[in-house]
């Protein structure tokens, strides 16, 4: 369901509009799903902060600490993140087998403070930055 949506919404139409043409209102609140102030916690994939949102704001991250990507995105969907916090995150991928880029399987990828990433799922266990 929510790859049509994100079909229709790389040709243009809004997410609350290919939400109503899939006849999914849950499409459209995870296409837009924000988490506004995440604490980055935990320093290895198992504790760090799983996030849920699709556009996340990290508002406190103390020195190593980390986030996981959502689970709930579809291969080519998006997870974006921005690193508001005083520190450097670790953004670990949504599983222990998955990779981000050319990392091992469930290494992190960092984000410096004041910088903003996103991540594009694009096989069921591989992210790439984008």
């Amino acid at each position: 369901m929510v790859q049509k949506a994100l079909n229709l919404i790389n040709v243009g139409i809004s997410p609350e509009k290919a939400a109503f043409i899939e006849n999914d209102t849950a499409t459209a609140q995870t296409l837009n799903s924000v988490a506004a102030s995440v604490t980055a916690a935990g320093t290895v994939i198992g504790d760090a902060t799983q996030l849920t949102a699709i556009t996340n704001r990290i508002g406190t991250a103390a020195a190593s600490t980390g986030v996981r990507l959502p689970r709930n995105v579809e291969i080519g969907g998006l997870a974006k993140i921005r690193n508001d916090g005083a520190n450097t995150v670790n953004v670990f991928p949504a599983e222990t087998t998955d990779q981000i880029n050319n990392l091992s399987a469930g290494a992190a990828f960092t984000v410096a403070a004041n910088v903003s990433a996103t991540f594009q799922r694009v096989a069921a266990a591989r992210w790439i930055t984008v």
